[in-house]
């Protein structure tokens, strides 16, 4: 609870529940809920602002959220707190074979992971506009926050046509990135969501960029229809053109004159 006139702190407490009771003069109040998040230790409601909070503090099923309400606090005041999550939700509803390439028609597909790459890990508290400082699973898969960030598959196969239908989610932070990168440098780019297949033997990616991703919101692939063979970087989003191939026969080339008497 912060005094509105000039932020300053005038108490705190933490719950294992939806409620609490706190004591604190009457007046104009701030009154900010923190859930599910690490016990943090401010004497003002800038330092509040300031606090930035890690992607790994999250669990599927504790996720980190922040609300603030301004209350006239009366004697035996009751304030309730609206609380969204830090986090933005991924998921990915349905993989298809759908192979076009006649080469490939007769071979079975294995699905062999699911993973979050580029994943924004620090966000402030308050929600407010932040460039991300810490990257998770930066342009590879590290297993980084594998329990927000990645599914390995085992026994996921399918035949020409056939889908996966089953949903997979996961969860990072927000990620203003405007300009993506998928060159070997530092440069922020997208989040991207990344199917790993084998097929005829061979390890092929499918990388799919998901850009503007903002806290609290929920961003789903209903469906991804393979086509063709995929990338063979995770990080490289795989981009489709056409060329045209001009094929020339050579001339003949002089092989040796020779006369013969027999």
């Amino acid at each position: 609870v912060f005094r509105e006139s000039d932020g300053a702190l005038e108490a705190t407490a933490s719950a294992s529940a939806s409620s609490l009771t706190m004591s604190t003069t009457t007046g104009s109040k701030k009154v900010a809920a923190l859930v599910n998040a690490p016990a943090v230790s401010v004497t003002t409601l800038t330092e509040l602002e300031a606090k930035v909070s890690d992607l790994a503090d999250n669990g599927s099923g504790a996720l980190v959220m922040y609300g603030m309400e301004t209350k006239q606090v009366t004697t035996d005041a009751s304030v309730n707190i609206t609380v969204t999550r830090l986090v933005a939700k991924i998921r990915i509803q349905k993989i298809t074979n759908a192979i076009a390439q006649t080469e490939y028609a007769s071979e079975t597909m294995s699905i062999d992971g699911i993973f979050v790459l580029n994943a924004a890990g620090d966000a402030l508290y308050t929600r407010g506009s932040y460039a991300p400082t810490k990257w998770y699973n930066f342009k590879e898969m590290k297993g980084e926050c594998s329990g927000l960030l990645s599914d390995t598959l085992t026994g996921k196969t399918l035949a020409k046509d056939a889908s996966l239908s089953e949903t997979y989610t996961y969860y990072c932070y927000a990620n203003p990135t405007t300009n993506d990168s998928s060159e070997d440098n530092d440069a922020a780019r997208f989040t991207r969501l990344v199917v790993k297949a084998t097929i005829a033997g061979k390890t092929a990616y499918y990388p799919m960029s998901i850009q503007n991703i903002e806290a609290n919101h929920v961003y789903t692939v209903t469906e991804l229809k393979i086509t063709r063979l995929g990338s063979d970087d995770p990080d490289s989003p795989i981009t489709t053109g056409e060329a045209t191939f001009t094929v020339t026969v050579a001339s003949w080339e002089d092989g040796t004159t020779t006369d013969y008497t027999i």
